[in-house]
């Protein structure tokens, strides 16, 4: 006689089902594209290539140094979808979803500025010194989220 009423199928269904749950949270996890308030900076992440939020927060820290643009704040412009299960883990795990949310440009498609060309102020060399305060700023900026 089984009196435990929590059936063994039911335990492994249970795991089963958070195995599945976890795969795809994993190959689901979201990234998200980032843009300057005044437009002319914009980027995206791709964790494929190493570059997530502290990458996005770095280099908009270092747009704003290079460029002079010291009121310029960091818009995120993906959307967040709660409506996809997947998506919630990161949702509570990450900051950059606190980062304040605004449509995206028109000139700016998918987190990528097309109109930057090497004369673009951004991509002027940096000293040390100037990558130092830039990683400084950033990670500041992701405490204060």
């Amino acid at each position: 006689m089984n009196n435990n009423p929590v059936g063994k199928k039911t335990v492994k269904y249970f795991l089963i089902l958070t195995l599945l749950y976890a795969v795809g949270c994993w190959i689901f996890w979201p990234s998200a594209s980032f843009e300057s308030s005044d437009g002319n900076w914009g980027d995206r992440e791709l964790p494929l290539k190493d570059r997530d939020f502290d990458s996005m927060a770095y280099f908009f820290e270092l747009y704003k140094m290079k460029c002079n643009t010291k009121d310029a704040a960091l818009y995120r412009t993906t959307q967040t979808q709660y409506w996809n299960i997947f998506h919630w883990p990161s949702y509570w795990l990450e900051k950059k979803w606190l980062v304040p949310y605004k449509e995206p440009s028109k000139h700016i498609q998918g987190g990528i500025h097309p109109g930057v060309t090497k004369e673009h102020c951004f991509n002027s060399p940096q000293s040390d010194a100037t990558v130092n305060e830039a990683i400084k700023r950033s990670k500041d900026y992701i405490k204060s989220l």
